[in-house]
């Protein structure tokens, strides 16, 4: 798709979503009559983002030429996942569910993360899935979540971490930007653990404050690692640069190869960095502050923004750091 049917798409997009129920169907029969090869494409973006109140805010966007179905499991307090007793829901979110547990060997709490599915995992990918989360166990570096445990319950993948105490970076972004030392603390512990973790042969791919944890002692963690690799397109035909395929990640922090479909390694998760520490800085996404389609066409096609242009204060190396990561 070219840079001009991008634009012509997230604009129809764009009045969809603000159109009312009797003029989306004329808006639809408008571009169906003036861009029809454009309406397979549309069609898909519309069933796809139809029933969200705000698309581009969908954690772990999916987007999509069919509906996927999102297919969770509940657990409630007392359910037993192996030896974890669940105590309570910590989190819902795009990828799964977060539950706070009991390891009633150890007498321990932890964290037990059920995986949501896009579509049924292979056998294949869950086996990836497995020793990918043994290879970030095996890791453990202060900047990275500490994973105890992995296994499949009821056909899910789930994974058992340490039980954090802090708030994600999203939640502290809700507040405006952060001072200039506590970004650059924040950058720096996010590139501490994205070094060990890359010399290990593993790629975060879905990098994003979300998946950023900002602990009550003051160190910075990063979040599921090997999660959005479990949940990627089974194949290159599936997974195409175009909506007839799907991308999973979130808008605005996905590196421009993800977008295209080409093959991704650490790189990406050093453009994810530089629209996370670019947010931090300004309060602002880099990437994103329209809709969906106008945001991955801002990320292909678009200049990188310069830091300095949106706050003044920041020091020219810092500065430099940032729009180097993004470009």
């Amino acid at each position: 798709m070219n840079a001009y049917d991008w634009q012509r798409l997230s604009e129809f997009h764009n009045t969809w979503l603000e159109a009312g129920a009797p003029e989306r169907h004329q808006l639809r029969a408008r571009l169906a009559d003036e861009q029809p090869a454009l309406i397979h494409e549309a069609d898909a973006l519309l069933a796809s983002s139809g029933a969200l109140p705000r698309f581009l805010e969908t954690p772990a966007l999916v987007v999509a030429a069919h509906e996927i179905a999102r297919e969770t499991l509940a657990l409630t307090p007392g359910d037993q996942v192996g030896p974890y007793r669940i105590v309570g829901v910590l989190a819902h979110g795009g990828m799964g569910d977060v539950y706070r547990a009991t390891d009633v060997r150890l007498h321990r709490d932890v964290a037990v993360k059920m995986l949501a599915q896009a579509a049924a995992p292979e056998s294949d990918q869950i086996s990836r899935f497995i020793q990918e989360a043994r290879i970030t166990a095996a890791l453990d570096h202060p900047n990275i979540v500490r994973v105890f445990d992995v296994g499949v319950f009821r056909g899910h993948p789930y994974m058992v971490g340490e039980l954090l105490a802090g708030e994600t970076l999203r939640t502290r972004l809700a507040a405006g930007p952060a001072s200039i030392a506590d970004a650059r603390q924040i950058a720096a512990d996010i590139a501490r653990g994205l070094t060990a973790a890359h010399e290990a042969g593993l790629v975060h791919r879905d990098l994003k404050p979300e998946n950023v944890f900002l602990t009550n002692s003051g160190t910075t963690k990063i979040l599921d690692f090997g999660i959005a690799k479990l949940l990627r397109p089974r194949s290159r035909e599936e997974g195409s640069s175009t909506l007839n395929g799907v991308i999973l990640g979130t808008t605005g922090y996905l590196a421009p190869e993800q977008i295209d479909g080409a093959a991704v390694d650490g790189r990406a998760d050093l453009f994810a960095l530089g629209a996370i520490l670019f947010e931090t800085l300004t309060g602002d996404r880099a990437f994103g502050r329209g809709h969906t389609v106008a945001a991955l066409h801002d990320v292909v096609h678009g200049p990188a923004p310069r830091v300095e242009e949106h706050r003044a204060d920041v020091p020219a190396t810092l500065a430099a750091v940032t729009n180097r990561l993004l470009e």
